[in-house]
């Protein structure tokens, strides 16, 4: 009986089970995460409805600087990558996004290993867009998709976390496309 018991306890704590960090340790990288998947999300919200080059320059400029707050490494380049993507797009003209942002962030585990973390999340993303149809029309499009996310943290040397690596992957997907 001791044996299915000890058993138990390691597959919980292998696998997912309670998190054994502590609430001091566990506030920060939480509010890292939120944060950052929030940066990761709104990265794409214009500078304007129509920016001009300077707008775009500066939100090239303030996203960043929210990259560099919250991601480091990979998850950086990564996220720099997306926003020149972005500001790309956005300098064509298409599509023109109206809002974005994340809602239902559960964390599902969070483990802490020295100045290392790990953090494996459910969230439903959101963004709301326009777009010209062939025929000239403009099409409101307002996709939304639940993610399961997994993210690793590092401690800088001011004691501040910062995600080195975050893979997503859509679970679901639902949106919606009306003529405006």
């Amino acid at each position: 009986m001791l044996l299915i018991v000890l058993l138990g306890a390691w597959l919980t704590h292998k696998y997912g089970g309670k998190s054994a960090v502590d609430k001091a340790t566990e506030d920060p990288i939480l509010t890292t995460v939120r944060t950052g998947l929030t940066v990761d999300q709104t990265l794409h919200l214009p500078a304007g409805v129509r920016p001009t080059a300077d707008e775009i320059n500066m939100q090239r400029a303030s996203s960043t600087s929210a990259i560099q707050s919250f991601f480091t490494g990979a998850a950086a380049a990564q996220e720099l990558d997306s926003l020149e993507e972005t500001l790309s797009k956005e300098a064509a003209q298409q599509p023109t996004i109206l809002g974005a942002g994340i809602e239902n962030l559960t964390f599902r585990s969070v483990t802490v290993k020295g100045p290392t973390a790990t953090v494996a999340c459910t969230l439903t993303t959101w963004t709301r867009y326009t777009v010209t149809d062939p025929a000239g029309n403009t099409v409101l499009t307002e996709p939304k998709a639940t993610v399961t996310a997994n993210l690793t943290l590092v401690k800088n040397p001011a004691g501040r976390w910062l995600i080195t690596t975050y893979k997503a992957a859509s679970a679901s997907a639902s949106g919606s496309a009306e003529p405006q």
